[in-house]
């Protein structure tokens, strides 16, 4: 069993940053958080995106041979969804 330490529960935890402030002339969109919740809601898992200057990384998380081949119909499906 995997045992992740959360920092919220830890007495000396580090104060949350307050919120960036919006730049000037409009609204400031995450994109990358957007396409991650949008992945998971069709998906059904988690997904991490990470993104380093022009490229980029997704990844998909899966717990075994049959949820892996069914991650692979659920991304195939996608795939129809957009060409058909």
């Amino acid at each position: 069993m995997a045992w992740r330490f959360h920092f919220a529960f830890w007495p000396f935890a580090p104060a949350p940053s307050p919120p960036k402030p919006a730049p000037e002339g409009g609204i400031r969109v995450d994109y990358a958080a957007e396409v991650t919740r949008r992945l998971e809601r069709a998906l059904g898992r988690r997904v991490l995106l990470t993104e380093t200057g022009k490229k980029g990384r997704i990844v998909l998380e899966y717990y075994g041979a049959d949820d892996r081949e069914r991650l692979i119909e659920a991304l195939e499906g996608l795939n129809k969804e957009i060409e058909g």
